[in-house]
């Protein structure tokens, strides 16, 4: 895998300096391609793991815009690993940009009924050897102990660069996890903004652990014309790109919760941009608009 050094940049919002609090970026989104961010964390010791299982291919899951998706296929066509994904719901007529892209990475993809896709995600191991016994099988969103263990430097980053709170938004969870996992030992206080609604916490709370879910917009993938222009705002201002699902919804929220003085004079707080900026294709007028802007997406 290559070798990797932190990019943090300052938010230099004056909001932040106002309140006596400093607020950074630690910037995933800037390197590594198409298997940027995140999704290189969680794939890092799967792909390990992989080489010495003596299996055949990766298997995996996601929907037709997802950035796992698009990681695992890339790596596969990087690192010359074949690569099934099982795609959430039947064949649609137009493929999204996302699947293009994943078929012509050399992915081989599956499209099946969400109650099948439910079922072979749910299956488990036992399922997964008896229907894919040459497979080494990813979880949806690389959601496994290797993919937590590849996000547990996030805290030490944090901890090293002297920040005090850490902030992430959640999906399936892992990210948030291998944070957690990297801070024991530690002071570190980590913000949790989850993007699915009536989402409850997968793992235990603590003072240091906080639940901020006031800012999913109604839902996974659901958006409003306010986040969608705070996006924009962020790209126009400081060059800062977002996709609406995941790290628009977060910078929103840190945003509006330091406005709150939810942090307290002092802090030191490390937002984490995890990339995954192809997924913001499918919002096709904000896309549009962002590239206008100048955003390009990594080949």
């Amino acid at each position: 895998m290559e070798d990797y050094s932190p990019v943090i940049e300052a938010w230099p919002e004056a909001l932040f300096a106002s309140r006596g609090i400093e607020l950074a970026l630690l910037r995933d989104d800037v390197w590594g391609g198409p298997m940027q961010g995140n999704k290189w964390r969680k794939l890092r010791y799967n792909l390990e793991a992989f080489r010495l299982s003596g299996r055949k291919y990766l298997l995996s899951f996601g929907g037709a815009f997802s950035n796992h998706l698009y990681a695992t296929a890339w790596a596969g066509k990087k690192y010359g690993i074949p690569v099934k994904m099982i795609v959430r719901g039947e064949e649609p007529v137009q493929w999204s940009p996302t699947l293009k892209d994943a078929a012509a990475f050399g992915a081989e993809l599956i499209f099946v009924s969400r109650t099948e896709y439910k079922r072979l995600l749910n299956g488990g191991e036992t399922l997964w050897q008896t229907e894919f016994p040459d497979a080494f099988v990813v979880p949806e969103g690389g959601n496994n102990a290797a993919g937590a263990a590849g996000c547990a430097e996030i805290a030490a980053i944090a901890v090293s660069g002297g920040f005090t709170h850490v902030c992430t938004a959640l999906g399936t969870g892992t990210t948030a996890a291998g944070i957690i996992q990297g801070a024991e030992d530690t002071n570190l206080r980590i913000g949790i903004y989850p993007v699915l609604k009536g989402m409850e916490p997968p793992f235990p709370l603590t003072d240091n652990i906080h639940w901020r879910d006031a800012w999913h917009f109604g839902g996974y993938a659901r958006v409003s014309d306010e986040l969608l222009q705070f996006a924009l705002d962020m790209y126009r201002r400081f060059s800062i790109p977002l996709d609406p699902v995941y790290t628009a919804k977060l910078l929103y929220g840190v945003y509006h919760d330091a406005a709150a003085g939810l942090f307290r004079e002092g802090s030191r707080v490390l937002v984490y941009h995890s990339g995954g900026m192809q997924g913001a294709r499918g919002f096709e007028a904000y896309y549009a608009e962002l590239c206008r802007l100048g955003f390009r997406l990594q080949d």
